[in-house]
């Protein structure tokens, strides 16, 4: 699963097709949308309450707004990251570090993941 932890990203969302394939229960709520990075605007509604999503041995339990996301099946924003309280980011390592429980966790990014190659093809598709 590739989750991305955005702070632009006021709610947490999930890939809609993923809430299909684990079957995930989602409750119905006004319509809402998004901007994804290429501009484009996406729409969606209802939410999966209390979903729990273990990251790297940690347990996050949000709720999740479904969307299509394209590439990324999970985003972590602002309403999990202000959860964290402080926490200290290494954006060129792709490390984050928060307490939890009396300890130190850390969570570290694939780089493999950050650097994708596009074609003129795709980018002219996207704008």
């Amino acid at each position: 699963m590739v989750v991305l932890i955005d702070s632009g990203a006021f709610h947490n969302f999930i890939a809609s097709k993923l809430v299909q394939k684990l079957g995930l229960i989602q409750t119905q709520t006004k319509g809402y949308g998004m901007i994804m990075w290429s501009g484009m605007a996406i729409q969606g509604g209802g939410v999966c309450k209390g979903v729990t999503l273990t990251l790297q041995n940690v347990e996050v339990v949000e709720d999740f707004l479904p969307l299509e996301l394209g590439s990324s099946d999970v985003i972590l924003g602002m309403k999990w990251l202000a959860t964290l309280g402080e926490t200290q980011v290494d954006w060129g390592s792709l490390i984050m570090k928060f307490r939890a429980g009396g300890a130190t966790i850390t969570l570290h990014g694939d780089p493999n993941l950050s650097k994708t190659l596009v074609t003129l093809k795709s980018m002219m598709k996207a704008f």
